[in-house]
């Protein structure tokens, strides 16, 4: 596998070394450019680039999702446009995920060394019948699951980034051609799932499909008008085509 180094956590605009614990006192999480010493260690699996160990330790799920870091904010490292997000790391009882797929493409669990499984790290999927709990992995097997509370702070848990290349030419590449098309977007907060209903130089209406993030999150860059949701087009950081409709 593929191992590079790059990019920097930083707590409030400071920066920071991987392993450096996190409050939320500390005013938020975001990786910038590569600084000497403090860089962190990704394997590359497919496109995706997923951090090898389980970083700002102490983050829970509440302060993850507060700054789009659950489902994806847009970032920029070292000049590159990326998606930032945690895993999709499927339902409790459920074998196959996203996350499942990149400890197998490592060989496979019990001889991947690349991923340290030494913390837990929070996944985007909720647990079953609890109102603010959330799915989390890892810990003694790399795909051992478990849940907590959404506003569980401990040195155990943390956030497992996933780095996902972002193209910044898409938007020319928006046209009635795409109607009928179901897209994924993120704006500077919050992310957007919809079928694409109509395109103007202005905008995008969509049906929408699912918002991931507050719903105050979508405000400068789309709103809502009943089961549409129309998006500012300038403001879009990030779109892609959802599997199944290339």
């Amino acid at each position: 596998m593929e191992i590079v180094k790059f990019g920097t956590l930083h707590y409030g605009g400071y920066p920071a070394p991987p392993n450096a614990p996190y409050t939320s006192y500390l005013d938020g999480i975001t990786i910038g450019d590569s600084m000497p010493k403090k860089k962190i260690s990704w394997v590359k699996v497919g496109t995706l680039f997923v951090s090898t160990k389980v970083i700002a330790l102490g983050a829970n799920w509440d302060d993850l999702y507060r700054i789009g870091l659950i489902y994806g904010r847009p970032i920029t490292i070292d000049g590159k446009p990326y998606l930032c997000r945690s895993p999709s790391v499927g339902k409790l009882n459920e074998d196959s995920s996203e996350w499942a797929d990149i400890v197998d493409s490592c060989n496979n669990e019990e001889k991947c060394t690349v991923l340290s499984p030494e913390r837990w790290f929070w996944g985007q999927e909720k647990a079953p019948s609890f109102k603010d709990a959330h799915i989390i992995c890892g810990y003694s097997s790399l795909k051992m699951k478990s849940y907590a509370d959404d506003d569980t702070q401990t040195w155990d848990f943390g956030f497992r980034p996933v780095l996902e290349p972002m193209d910044s030419g898409f938007d020319s590449c928006v046209s009635d051609s795409l109607i009928g098309k179901t897209l994924s977007m993120c704006g500077p907060r919050g992310r957007i799932t919809g079928t694409l209903m109509e395109v103007s130089d202005y905008d995008l209406r969509l049906s929408r499909r699912s918002v991931s993030g507050l719903l105050e999150d979508l405000s400068g860059w789309a709103s809502l008008h009943g089961d549409d949701i129309v998006v500012t087009r300038d403001q879009i950081r990030f779109m892609r085509i959802e599997k199944g409709d290339e």
